[in-house]
């Protein structure tokens, strides 16, 4: 059996994930391999446009001018490269930054996307958040 529970030793799972050179976005937020499910909700859309965050695959406009449909890959408000981190921790746009810190403090959790994007309360906030931001679009 591949699982070892509750003991120091790596399982099988989590020794690959840990070797393996693809996904450091979404390790940086999941680091521990689980089977657990990580957000579910009834609207799709909602689980959808948090799955593009958490795996740092959502439309930004620093993703989009890698595929080439984005000039500069910036952020239209701050002019710097805009990537969820951008959009999440830091811009300007929409005060988003300052919202999720203070839900951050409610839930007694730092500022990082780690916890804005791990957190279930915190994570239905980024989703009306960036879906009001960007006017229903999925990122």
């Amino acid at each position: 059996m591949d699982i070892e529970p509750n003991n120091s030793q790596p399982t099988k799972w989590q020794t690959e994930y840990n070797n393996e050179i693809r996904g450091h976005f979404y390790k940086s937020i999941c680091p521990i391999v689980s089977t657990n499910i990580k957000f579910s909700d009834t609207c799709r859309k909602k689980e959808v446009q948090l799955g593009g965050l958490r795996l740092g695959t959502a439309l930004t406009n620093h993703r989009l001018h890698i595929m080439g449909k984005h000039l500069t890959g910036f952020c239209d408000l701050c002019q710097v490269k805009e990537n969820i981190e951008h959009i999440l921790l830091q811009c300007n746009k929409e005060n988003i930054s300052s919202i999720l810190k203070d839900q951050c403090l409610i839930c007694k959790a730092d500022l990082n996307l780690k916890s804005v994007l791990d957190i279930g309360g915190i994570q239905t906030t980024v989703f009306n958040l960036v879906n009001q931001i960007y006017k229903e679009k999925i990122l």
